[in-house]
């Protein structure tokens, strides 16, 4: 078989043959260095790749993790301002319905409504008796009982107040699945006038927190505080119909991550394609495998190479040279820049790619480094001084003496990644990698995170994260308008700083019931003082910032830090001590009179009672509240103006009624009480309650 015909795994095999004929013919010491001069260059190889792909692999699994988390905090914030969009829309169709007094129709839907376009939001309305009798989108509506909805119970057993989010449901009007999202609409007097209901479309909601930078493959939770997974995105319509056995998070064969909703009781959980993924990283992967491969084969040939010289025959000399052929045919197919140099700096040996380089064009064999460099610096900047360039060219020669890895740019702008290898002998092997793809990669995952910065500053709370020593890590921008100071005059100091000396203890009891149960969250309220000197009152909620694994505890020796959400609530805390105030002096006016008073509902049932009567009756105020007034031996009130009370249309006056009992004091005394009934209606004109003196 001639060299020419022989192929590069004929060739590998050719020279193992070779080296063995050598080990055991009299061939000296020389070939047996060179035997084990070549296994130790493959191993070094071996050893190189598997560290490269290995480091690749980490650095791929760790940003994907990164990604994941990143991914689902943005949904959990794209989900919040669509609830709190809505929640301000069902706030605006409470006022309308209750301008309405609860008679709502298609076109008060119609008017309230001011719900995002996108969003594909459907209002609806549930009357006092639990039926469905108007939709913003069907003109007109028969009539529809929701009482068995799991969304409209709650409201009517007044277990919830404000905005409420329900399991999705199939509408039963338009046949969609939808999450529903209720509020209660009550009188002035606190009488239920009916529920309104907006549908958020399940698969419009999907596309809208599905759009996040995820792929075909990935997948998108939306579950509620107790783990169970409400929406799975994209193939929702068949998760609603059966349980989802696990959450998405939890599931080893993704790649997940969770983030809670701000203000809501829902999660956002999201899985990443490993497979998708490994896709996307087995091309580099493959590239290396495939240098190592081929640098084995370079090792392999020159080897043989080696063998043939010191046999000393023309024949073989003359199938090294063929060799050498194959294994610069092999260089020049590696998509890398390749050099080699000997131990005096000069370049022995390059391949097609590296030729085409910008350094690479600049040198020929034979030629040192030096030279080299010193030749690109005239080309690159003809009309500069040399000296000014020294330090970038003592630079490059100390990086080639020490070797090792390091990430640049070159002429063309491209990020390459240098790898200087030293060979037996002391000569140099320079393998050079594009990566400017894998740094655009890092670049968007910088702008993914400088849009998640600024979507934290638009939020009207301020966002504060508190490191293990107590101090501020990070303040967003709200602080400034939250606590009256720039996120510069927060970050490094204690929050403490902030408040007003009393409530002091309230920010410690806080931290110790968090370090007791960290997987609670603790809400305290306490006054801020500003530069200025002025106080206001804010609310502060402190939360464990969960590790990167999603564990609920931290685990030992684990450094914690928190995040804390701080709210202005000044006006509303105001609000409410005035209120409290007002009750107290009402209060006083109701004990501190002489009469015995009592307050019964439109049903004569005690309400409330003062001193004075429970005194004169000699029974405590849980003995008398919900009795009727007539089973308390304190007489009744007349039966003739009762009915005419209850019985009167809206708009009439009613009169009070006096009337005398006898009253059984004690068993020897008896008293005759002058009784005085006020009736009082609500603003339909109907008896609410009567005041009795």
């Amino acid at each position: 078989m001639t060299s020419s015909a022989m192929s590069p795994l004929a060739g590998v095999i050719h020279a193992l043959r070779l080296a063995r004929d050598w080990w055991r013919n009299p061939g000296g010491k020389q070939g047996r260095l060179i035997i084990l001069v070549g296994l130790n260059i493959l191993m070094l190889i071996v050893a190189f790749t598997t560290l490269i792909v290995r480091h690749f692999d980490n650095t791929v699994e760790a940003a994907s993790a990164v990604r994941a988390e990143q991914v689902s905090k943005t949904a959990a914030y794209q989900l919040q301002l669509a609830l709190f969009m809505v929640d301000h829309g069902l706030q605006r169709a409470e006022r309308r319905v209750l301008e309405v007094n609860g008679a709502v129709t298609h076109e008060t839907l119609v008017l309230a409504s001011q719900f995002p376009e996108h969003l594909k939001v459907n209002l609806g309305f549930v009357n006092s008796s639990g039926d469905l009798v108007a939709a913003m989108r069907i003109p007109k509506v028969e009539p529809l009982r929701l009482l068995d909805r799991e969304f409209v119970r709650p409201h009517f057993a007044g277990l919830v107040t404000g905005t409420y989010v329900g399991r999705p449901v199939v509408e039963r009007l338009s046949n969609r699945w939808s999450l529903p999202i209720s509020r209660a609409v009550r009188a002035a007097n606190g009488n239920l006038l009916g529920v309104v209901i907006a549908s958020l479309d399940a698969a419009v909601l999907g596309e809208m927190l599905h759009d996040v930078s995820l792929g075909t493959t990935d997948i998108l939770d939306i579950a509620a505080p107790n783990g169970e997974v409400w929406i799975r995105w994209p193939r929702y319509n068949q998760i609603l119909l059966s349980p989802i056995p696990q959450s998405i998070s939890t599931d080893s064969a993704y790649i997940g991550a969770s983030s809670e909703v701000p203000g809501w009781p829902l999660r956002i959980e999201v899985g990443l394609d490993p497979a998708r993924i490994a896709a996307g990283a087995r091309p580099f992967q493959m590239f290396i495998v495939g240098g190592a491969a081929m640098g084995a084969l370079l090792v392999a040939f020159f080897s043989a190479l080696l063998f043939g010289k010191t046999r000393g025959a023309t024949l073989q000399r003359d199938e090294i040279a063929d060799r050498q052929k194959h294994l610069l045919a092999m260089l020049d197919a590696i998509p890398a820049d390749i050099f080699e140099f000997d131990a005096k700096d000069r370049l022995i040996l390059s391949n097609v790619q590296g030729r085409m380089s910008f350094l690479g064009s600049l040198g020929r064999t034979g030629d040192t480094l030096r030279e080299i460099m010193l030749r690109a610096i005239a080309k690159r900047s003809p009309d500069r001084p040399i000296d000014e360039s020294a330090p970038w060219l003592k630079d490059n020669l100390d990086f080639f003496k020490i070797g090792g890895s390091r990430e640049e740019r070159d002429a063309r702008d491209a990020w390459r990644r240098t790898y200087i290898t030293p060979l037996p002998g002391g000569g140099r092997v320079v393998l050079r990698v594009d990566i400017s793809e894998l740094k655009r990669g890092k670049a968007q995952l910088r702008a993914s995170e400088a849009r998640y910065a600024e979507l934290v500053g638009s939020l009207p709370d301020a966002l504060l994260t508190i490191g293990e020593s107590g101090r501020v890590l990070y303040a967003s921008e709200a602080s400034t308008e939250v606590l009256g100071r720039a996120p510069t005059e927060i970050v490094g100091r204690r929050l403490a700083r902030f408040v007003v000396e009393r409530d002091y203890g309230l920010i410690m009891e806080g931290l110790q019931r968090l370090r007791e149960s960290p997987d609670k969250p603790q809400t305290i309220v306490c006054e801020s003082v500003r530069p200025d000197g002025s106080r206001r009152f804010v609310q502060i909620k402190f939360k464990v910032r969960l590790p990167a694994s999603g564990d609920a505890r931290p685990a030992e020796g684990t450094p914690v830090q928190l995040t804390a959400v701080v709210r202005d609530i000044h006006d509303q805390h105001m609000l409410a001590q005035k209120l409290d105030q007002e009750a107290a002096n009402l209060n006083s006016v109701f004990e501190a009179t002489g009469a015995s008073i009592l307050l019964l509902d439109a049903d004569q049932r005690v309400k409330l009672a003062n001193h004075a009567f429970l005194f004169l009756s000699g029974a405590t105020q849980d003995e008398v509240v919900g009795k009727r007034f007539d089973e308390l031996g304190f007489g009744a009130i007349p039966s003739v103006n009762f009915d005419q009370w209850r019985s009167a249309g809206r708009g009439r006056s009613l009169k009070p009624v006096e009337f005398d009992v006898d009253v059984m004091i004690s068993e020897s005394q008896r008293r005759v009480m002058r009784m005085t009934a006020n009736p009082a209606t609500d603003q339909n004109g109907v008896l609410s309650h009567i005041v009795l003196i």
